[in-house]
């Protein structure tokens, strides 16, 4: 282990964190190859092992590099050159095909989400040029109307049945009747060859894919990753958890997330773990997925843990398949972090709740907890390549250990920038003193002096009153839910006539809540005053049967701001 020096008071000139990792981690060499020859270096001796588990039926190695060979080959011979290809596809096999065999041919796919609208697939098309498209037959019907009004020339519809067994498809083509409009069919698409030879001469600098975020502003951006990015997510975690080859991960987070691809696929497909692939999920089906497959892995949001704590299916349930319960994208509460440590312990599961922080722009995770490494209430270490600093977020001074201000992170995983938008990307990456480039992230947190980031929110979610005084809304939440009666709560801005912007508590009541909803209000209104400064306590508590989310499992505060106008 890395011998202890002297502190300077600077976390990124310290990095305490680096205790935790051997000399072997640090000095490791990153991966100097496309996503696919990551890919392929890290698993051609294996061949015959599991890569992917679809509906039960198994995909080796050598099956998934074999439809990726197929599948580059049918793009070559439709005219897919060194371009952006549109891919509008969740997590089924051929999402996985179509990613790697386009990082092979040296186009790059522009990962879209199915469940945007006409109106947004539109924008995205057109933004991106793009001239293919491979899309899920499910949302066909989305493309009619807006094809004429893009370049697209071809389009490949793929189906959720292509890659089931045959008594499986047969069962879903009873189902379904989908409308392929225009198009060619997947198993058709693959049994074209191309007689063309196709070298890609791209490297890990290279663009790789394209990936969506709307931020808290709601304004889609496309976050552009190097192969170099998301081939470094994978080398550092390896660094943190002591994968084994065999092991599975389900895969909750679709492949258009950055989320999805680098933490769900890239890296356990390059780590030799079998990924369990859900086309469609929702947060209810949760529990029964974990019933179901029994998988080591699970790597989601805090919503989707804390479906667990009350759901009778897996009261008593054995959990000792469970390795790790990660989360991220979403802050967790000190009392339902508790809770849920005490329920795998209690369902024989070694797992802690392993938080961790990131964004797409950092190719997901930039921060994590490991093993021990652990924390209540705090995300974690930064990755053995990255670099955390936290700044005043007006005059961009570093600050000191405990010391709150924005989160800014530099290392491997940095995105290459804002797709044909070279402004935002300069106001996100800024040239620190020490020559580096650095994100500014936009969120608030403090550093500890044993290495460890805490996540304090958004800075754009503080609320500033009337009079100028700051309130942070998950200072209020951290208290509110530990509280017996509370299972889910959320700060919002309210804008009140004639006393400004004010906070505005939404509360989910606890199933087993002692306590009516005047009682629990009542009590509530103490607690923050006690608490909080006078002018933090929020000015009312609403009670509402479940929080809304958005479609990945985020608290959705954008529709609570909505609701809240009502009032």
């Amino acid at each position: 282990m890395p011998t202890e020096k002297k502190l300077t008071g600077y976390p990124s000139i310290d990095k305490p964190w680096l205790k935790y990792y051997t000399e072997e981690a640090i000095n490791a060499k990153l991966p100097e190859c496309t996503i696919y020859e990551y890919l392929w270096e890290n698993n051609k001796d294996n061949l015959d092992e599991i890569a992917l588990i679809y509906f039960g039926k198994e995909i080796t190695y050598r099956e998934l590099f074999e439809n990726i060979e197929k599948t580059a080959k049918a793009f070559v011979s439709i005219g897919v050159k060194n371009e952006i290809v549109s891919v509008c596809l969740p997590s089924v096999p051929e999402a996985i095909y179509t990613i790697y065999a386009l990082n092979k041919i040296g186009a790059v796919p522009d990962l879209l989400d199915p469940r945007t609208n006409s109106e947004g697939l539109e924008f995205f098309l057109k933004e991106s040029k793009s001239k293919f498209l491979v899309t899920i037959d499910t949302v066909n019907e989305k493309f009619v109307a807006i094809k004429n009004k893009t370049l697209i020339q071809q389009t490949i519809s793929v189906s959720p049945a292509n890659s089931l067994s045959v008594f499986k498809k047969v069962l879903y083509k009873l189902k379904t009747n989908t409308n392929t409009y225009d198009s060619i069919p997947w198993n058709k698409f693959v049994k074209k060859t191309s007689k063309v030879e196709f070298e890609a001469n791209n490297t890990e600098k290279d663009l790789a894919v394209i990936v969506h975020t709307g931020g808290t502003t709601g304004v889609p951006k496309g976050v552009m990753l190097s192969n170099k990015s998301i081939n470094s997510i994978a080398h550092q975690y390896k660094a943190m958890f002591d994968y084994t080859r065999g092991q599975t991960l389900l895969d909750v987070i679709p492949p258009f997330a950055s989320y999805g691809l680098c933490t769900s696929i890239h890296m356990p497909l390059s780590l030799g773990v079998s990924v369990i692939l859900i086309p469609k999920f929702t947060l209810e089906t949760f529990p029964d997925l974990l019933i179901e497959h029994k998988p080591n892995y699970i790597v989601g949001v805090p919503s989707f843990l804390n479906t667990l704590l009350d759901n009778q299916k897996i009261k008593d349930f054995d959990l000792s398949f469970l390795v790790c319960a990660a989360c991220g994208g979403d802050t967790i509460s000190k009392s339902n972090e508790n809770k849920l440590n005490d329920f795998f312990a209690s369902h024989n599961s070694n797992t802690l709740v392993t938080k961790g922080y990131g964004m797409s722009e950092m190719s997901a995770t930039a921060v994590s907890c490991f093993g021990e490494v652990n924390r209540i209430t705090s995300v974690g270490i930064p990755m053995v390549c990255n670099n955390v600093c936290i700044v005043n977020p007006d005059t961009n001074e570093e600050l000191t250990y405990e010391q709150l201000g924005e989160i800014c992170i530099t290392g491997p995983g940095m995105m290459i920038g804002y797709f044909n938008n070279l402004q935002l990307t300069n106001s996100i990456i800024k040239e620190h003193a020490d020559g580096k480039r650095w994100i500014h992230t936009g969120d608030l947190g403090h550093i500890s002096n044993d290495g460890f980031l805490y996540h304090n929110g958004r800075i754009k979610r503080m609320i500033v009153r009337y009079d100028g005084f700051k309130i942070y809304p998950e200072a209020i939440e951290k208290i509110l839910s530990n509280h017996s009666d509370v299972s889910n709560c959320a700060i919002i801005k309210h804008e009140k006539a004639g006393l400004g912007t004010l906070p505005l508590a939404y509360i989910v009541k606890s199933e087993n809540a002692k306590n009516s909803e005047e009682n629990i209000k009542i009590e509530l209104f103490k607690v923050c005053k006690n608490n909080l400064p006078e002018r933090a306590v929020p000015e009312n508590f609403i009670f509402i049967d479940k929080m809304p989310l958005t479609p990945i499992g985020k608290v959705d505060y954008r529709a609570l701001e909505k609701e809240a106008e009502k009032l």
